[in-house]
């Protein structure tokens, strides 16, 4: 093997995302890792809920003069299920007007794709820059539509509203712990007893759902220890890191921008940087 094919020979990575799992693990076996698959949750689309039905109909009745487009999936997957119910023309017509914020690069891809102009991105990824970008204009009595990520968006919503802004979220997908948790629970149990050499998170969800699963199990100390100590804990972006953070992860490697292989990339400089645990380890998870 080459340098790079070798650079990870004999460490155990944990990875506890659902979505391009195997991308991100094809990328830590060619640089000769082995991986424990222990996803902490689930995607459920909501292309067939009446609520976003509900609410893409009052937006195409009532546009808005901003959109808050959140993440990639979450305005494509809009996209789909207006297709479906015939009011995709209706909804870019209704959307072409605003001026819309971009959360990060994929959210503004997603945007360029559906054949919208993105009006400005947040300097990071976080929820505050795309409200700081928002609370710079006269709001009192604008409606502003926010595409929601999976959780809901609170502080987005009450400065928005501080602000005298109409704020219209739009439910595009939820998530959910896995309806099947033995996988993930394994992983828990393999970095608690430092089994592994590092545990990755694509979102802060992941972060904060692999915690809810240790504390189920009692183990929730003993993987905040193993995680400060000789696991190490490796976010893809500044959103995911503070998510670590507020779990009590005091240093978690994470890159300046959120990237799959940036985030594969780092861990690497990381590990490579720390000597190698004796013992074999043996390959797990669903493949």
């Amino acid at each position: 093997m080459g340098e790079e094919e070798s650079a990870l020979a004999g460490r155990a990575i944990g990875i506890t995302a659902d979505r391009r799992w195997e991308e991100q693990a094809d990328l830590f076996r060619r640089r000769g890792a082995t991986i424990v698959h222990g996803p902490t949750m689930t995607t459920r689309l909501l292309h067939e809920d009446q609520e976003l039905r509900a609410v893409t109909e009052d937006l195409v009745a009532l546009p808005p003069a901003y959109l808050a487009a959140t993440t990639g999936i979450g305005i494509r997957t809009w996209m789909k299920a207006a297709r479906i119910w015939d009011l995709e023309q209706p909804l870019l017509a209704a959307l072409s007007g605003a001026r819309i914020v971009a959360r990060g690069p994929k959210a503004a891809g997603a945007v360029d794709e559906a054949g919208l102009a993105v009006w400005a991105r947040a300097r990071s990824e976080r929820m505050e820059d795309v409200a700081a970008l928002l609370l710079a204009e006269p709001l009192d009595g604008v409606r502003v539509a926010v595409q929601l990520y999976g959780v809901d968006a609170p502080g987005l919503r009450s400065s928005l509203a501080d602000a005298g802004a109409e704020v219209v979220t739009v439910p595009v997908y939820e998530w959910e712990l896995p309806a099947d948790p033995g996988p993930a629970q394994a992983l828990v149990a393999a970095a608690a007893r430092a089994d592994l050499d590092a545990v990755t998170f694509t979102s802060a969800p992941a972060v904060h759902n692999l915690f809810a699963i240790a504390r189920d199990m009692g183990l929730a100390d003993s993987l905040r220890d193993a995680l400060n100590g000789p696991v190490v804990a490796a976010c893809v972006g500044p959103v995911c890191g503070g998510a670590a953070r507020e779990e009590g992860i005091r240093a978690p490697v994470q890159p300046a921008v959120g990237r799959l292989g940036l985030l594969v990339r780092s861990l690497t400089q990381a590990l490579e940087d720390r000597p190698a645990r004796s013992g074999s380890r043996r390959e797990a998870g669903p493949e």
